[in-house]
């Protein structure tokens, strides 16, 4: 455990001062930070606005089928369980 953990550490080095900057908003600890950057990334450039990214991660209203055809099915479980995380991260 202690070797994976210095893994993990040497991978989330360059990411440390923006761990540190979520981790100022009240209920984010280190762990939760570390998620959120893995989710979204650094980049906020390829979200035009803060609706998009609420959007992308779940909090907004949406509607999932057009056509006939299930949004989940087409994202693959996957990553719709990724964005479940993320998105009860934020909510709590």
């Amino acid at each position: 455990i202690k070797t994976i953990r210095e893994i993990i550490d040497s991978i989330i080095a360059p990411y440390e001062s923006a761990i540190n900057f979520l981790c100022s908003v009240p209920r984010v600890d280190r762990k939760s930070a570390i998620i959120i950057i893995s989710e979204i990334g650094t980049d906020m450039s390829q979200f035009s606005s803060h609706h998009r990214l609420t959007a992308w991660v779940g909090l907004a209203p949406s509607c999932n089928e057009s056509a006939k055809r299930n949004l989940l099915k087409f994202l693959g479980l996957v990553f719709i369980l990724n964005l479940l995380l993320l998105k009860w991260l934020i909510v709590l």
